[in-house]
């Protein structure tokens, strides 16, 4: 598990396992078991590891997608959650994310 701080001082604790990973699948669209694919010279391609860690919305839905249920009790909505990643927690959001991504495998 890996945790990380939003701009409101709150710490949020991801994990990723098969159930989250089959969960951010369904809700998402995003297939996290073949982050990493093979192309036809069999290079190997990382363009969903890359797009995650571009594109901070879509980082933000896999995001609450792990941590929308904790929020939901502890009161905070999905726009209060994205609000609360910019600058330097988006930064370390995404560090967590993709370090978690890394032990899952």
């Amino acid at each position: 598990m890996r945790s990380f701080k939003d701009n409101r001082d709150r710490t949020w604790t991801i994990a990723l396992n098969v159930w989250e990973v089959k969960r951010i699948r369904s809700i998402l669209g995003i297939d996290l078991a073949n982050v990493i694919t093979l192309d036809r010279d069999g290079k190997v391609q990382v363009d969903l590891i890359d797009r995650i860690a571009n594109d901070p919305c879509l980082l933000v839905d896999i995001l609450w997608v792990l941590v929308g249920s904790e929020a939901k009790e502890r009161g905070v909505a999905d726009v209060d959650f994205g609000s609360a990643l910019a600058g330097d927690a988006i930064t370390e959001a995404t560090k967590a994310f993709l370090d978690e991504l890394v032990d899952f495998f």
